[in-house]
């Protein structure tokens, strides 16, 4: 779907009056740009999610949920790209800067709500996890707890713990 935002060159919504068919395809280099840009994004987290699924062995309705808004932050990256790729080396450019990094930064804590969702208290893990395995994600992700701190946390949460 990407790439029909690409109007070719003669096309009834593409640049006209050229003499140079090469040189008006390579005028849309911003074009180009957030084509990749996109592609690059929206592949990095599609490859995690193909992945993500040998992580989560269940979902509840509130996963669900947190999937839904994810799915909604990767349907409207190309927007802020767009707008960013538009907007390089001019005035705008600063503001445009900020309306990327949201988007981007969007998609991630999205990506994340639902690792810390299925977490606590295993929600939607997959119980065959090693508990080192959880820890060092959730490392990653910037919130650093042990199994230990995630259990008791579950537990005063009323949700049992399947950590020993």
């Amino acid at each position: 779907m990407l790439i029909v935002e690409i109007k070719v060159p003669g096309s009834p919504q593409g640049q006209q009056g050229y003499t140079d068919l090469v040189h008006a395809m390579t005028e849309q280099w911003r074009e180009h740009l957030a084509l990749l840009l996109c592609y690059v994004v929206i592949g990095a987290y599609w490859l995690q999610h193909h992945y993500s699924g040998r992580i989560y062995a269940r979902s509840d309705h509130w996963f669900g949920a947190i999937n839904l808004l994810f799915l909604l932050a990767i349907v409207v990256v190309p927007y802020p790209i767009r707008i960013w790729v538009f907007h390089l080396e001019t005035a705008f450019e600063p503001v445009a800067s900020v309306v990327f990094t949201t988007g981007v930064a969007l998609i991630a804590c999205a990506w994340m709500a639902k690792w810390f969702y299925g977490v606590v208290g295993q929600r939607t893990m997959d119980e065959r996890l090693a508990a080192d395995f959880i820890q060092e994600m959730t490392r990653r992700y910037g919130l650093a707890r042990s199994p230990r701190s995630l259990r008791s946390r579950s537990l005063l949460s009323g949700h049992a713990s399947a950590w020993p």
